[in-house]
């Protein structure tokens, strides 16, 4: 449900993923959404769905516990550290501590060569 999202950041349309992210309640603003902008580096909108208070970009970014528990799930976290996203992990780290993902993602980064991402995992 997220072709949309997929979409506009193909194209490098942010300001138009940004409008689809930040509606509470949207179909866009999903666990699905969080990995997808995860994977593409975007962090204003990952701040932006997980309510971080960084974000100032709009009022409108309120989704809610949902994903922000999403950020506990493995997947988002260890795809930005196997991209050596250091600014999004800092962000899905903030947002939750899971001990099962923290260790899946020190894996990724250190595959990827991301030593950055690696020293922060380990702090």
């Amino acid at each position: 449900m997220v072709s949309a999202l997929r979409r506009a950041l193909d194209h490098h349309k942010l300001d138009v993923a940004h409008d689809l992210v930040s509606r509470p309640g949207s179909l866009e603003a999903s666990e699905e959404a969080l990995v997808l902008v995860v994977r593409n580096g975007k962090t204003d909108l990952a701040r932006c769905l997980l309510n971080s208070p960084q974000h100032a970009a709009c009022a409108d970014c309120r989704h809610g516990e949902a994903l922000v528990q999403a950020a506990e799930d493995t997947e988002a976290l260890v795809a930005a550290a196997r991209r050596g996203h250091i600014e999004i992990v800092r962000i899905l780290l903030d947002a939750r501590q899971n001990v099962r993902a923290h260790r899946a993602a020190l894996l990724g980064a250190s595959e990827g060569g991301h030593r950055e991402v690696v020293a922060l995992l380990q702090d």
